[in-house]
């Protein structure tokens, strides 16, 4: 679970599929709504203190995740934010899921 905080005080509504109130939601936002956040300068804080939390940055997403989740996952784990852009979904998950997978 994450506290992300707007950077306008106060702000009601939705950012990247998150619903803020008086500029902050807490949430378990995606891999890329968080990228998305940090990137915007919103604060982005983790308020639960699950030592298995930790280890989901980790988990490689599920073959049919989103771009932006496997952008995120690619370049979490040393991909360039170029290539990462430049190649497709199913590419990136080629790349790391089907060869965690052994496929």
């Amino acid at each position: 679970m994450h506290r992300i905080t707007t950077p306008v005080p106060g702000f009601s509504g939705n950012v990247a599929g998150v619903d803020f109130a008086g500029g902050v939601a807490e949430v378990d936002p995606s891999p890329g709504a968080l990228a998305y956040f940090r990137r915007h300068g919103y604060g982005v804080e983790q308020v639960d203190e699950d030592p298995g939390d930790d280890q989901d940055a980790d988990k490689v997403p599920a073959r049919s995740a989103s771009k932006a989740d496997w952008r995120v996952y690619a370049i979490a784990h040393g991909m360039t934010e170029q290539d990462a852009d430049a190649a497709t979904r199913d590419e990136l998950a080629a790349r790391y899921h089907d060869a965690r997978e052994g496929g």
